[in-house]
């Protein structure tokens, strides 16, 4: 018999094992054919997992009734031997905190990710130009978006996923500034770390610069000589950072690294493990979600519940031990913004989410049962007892996300 386990009351010897449920069903399960050891269970914490799939047919399998715990120890999510920063004042990974309602954090953080947007562009403008870049401007847009995350982290997400701008290059460090910083910090990270982290964020595609236009928006597959050309961005601006007065060892490795992978199999060192600098471990995984979720001249987006599963299949083949899980975990598997089915038959607009239950979010609900339009109504879907049925795509539906969060999208 298959049995769901929760971490803490898991013992070696118990065999966990594939469940065959769907990941968007139970996506913090522990589902690998593997006998259970102490240092396994030790680290499902550390990995974001919430519970595992145990066969209690099998020996081995008894002493896991309530009111029996394990010896599991929490280990941070992160860890770095080499660099003391990132141990100090370093807290368990948490839900970050609504301190404002988000339509009221809306008025400001739309004038925040302006501010930001415009940095971007004029840094990789100017680069383009070949003109000496202002690094200085980086550090008033990032106290920025820290300050709206702390007081309502829904209200920069939604803006960065939901708004449209002209060019991609420009939004797309602007975004991933703005997941970096609430990563790390739902990491429980330093705001020193959350600082560098944002601040890489921001330079993290500026080789992009040097790279042909031609290239770089080219609606098609790229040749293996033009994907060359577009791997050798991060070492590009790398060089032109590296003797930027005030960027440390790690905002710089941020920079040169964002694209390594935990197996080895990035670019442009093939670094693996432990050589990854932190700052880029994180910034690879938000990389990827804000580049798979966003709309390209040449690709349209995938929805982000099928990002968040595609990111969570790479976990410690692409990402870090613990990030895919923590980052899905984070976002939610229905972000802000998406337009969801109810099992009731409404539909409403994801408005925030429960960490610790993700497939059950708070949402607006616009129409009821019939699809007509009702007075805008908050539900929390983990006290109703109503659940998602299914995210609906933009063609799939009348609501308009951006008119019921209240979101510019455009300017």
């Amino acid at each position: 018999m298959i049995e769901r386990i929760e971490w803490d009351r898991l013992k070696p010897g118990m065999h966990a094992v594939d469940a065959g449920i769907d990941w968007l069903k139970e996506p913090y399960g522990y589902s690998r054919f593997q006998l259970l050891d102490a240092e396994t269970i030790e680290n499902l914490r550390k990995e974001g997992y919430l519970y595992a799939f145990i066969d209690t047919s099998l020996p081995g399998q008894a002493g896991h009734r309530a009111g029996q715990t394990g010896n599991a120890t929490v280990a941070p999510a992160v860890t770095d031997k080499n660099r003391a920063k990132w141990q100090a004042n370093r807290k368990e990974a948490m839900p970050l905190k609504r301190q404002i309602p988000l339509q009221k954090e809306l008025v400001v953080a739309r004038s925040t990710y302006k501010n930001c947007l415009k940095t971007a562009r004029n840094y990789i403008d100017g680069a383009r130009r070949g003109e000496q870049i202002d690094c200085s401007s980086a550090e008033p847009v990032v106290e920025e978006i820290m300050g709206s995350i702390t007081r309502n982290p829904d209200a920069l997400y939604s803006i960065a996923k939901l708004r449209v701008v002209d060019d991609y290059t420009y939004s797309h460090c602007v975004n991933v500034a703005v997941l970096g910083i609430m990563f790390s910090k739902y990491l429980g990270f330093s705001a020193e770390v959350q600082r560098e982290v944002g601040t890489a964020a921001l330079f993290h595609d500026l080789g992009k610069a040097r790279v042909p236009l031609e290239i770089l928006n080219a609606p098609r597959k790229l040749t293996d000589e033009e994907f060359s050309v577009i791997q050798n961005h991060a070492r590009l601006g790398y060089e032109q950072l590296k003797n930027a007065p005030d960027f440390t060892d790690d905002i710089l490795n941020g920079v040169l690294e964002h694209h390594e992978r935990h197996d080895g199999s990035g670019y442009p060192h093939g670094l693996a493990g432990e050589q990854i600098s932190p700052v880029a471990r994180i910034l690879s995984v938000v990389d990827v979600y804000d580049a798979l979720t966003s709309r390209r001249v040449y690709k349209k987006t995938i929805p982000s519940h099928q990002v968040l599963a595609m990111i969570f299949q790479q976990r410690e083949k692409d990402f870090y031990p613990g990030l895919a899980e923590h980052f899905a975990k984070m976002v939610g598997i229905y972000p802000v913004g998406s337009v969801v089915r109810l099992n009731d038959g409404s539909c409403g607009v994801v408005s925030g989410s429960n960490p610790e239950r993700p497939t059950r979010p708070v949402i607006i609900q616009v129409l009821n049962a019939r699809g007509i339009k009702t007075p805008a109504k908050e539900i929390d879907l983990l006290d109703s007892g109503l659940e998602v049925q299914r995210c609906l795509m933009r063609t799939e539906s009348i609501i308009d996300p951006y008119e019921v969060l209240g979101i510019t999208t455009t300017g």
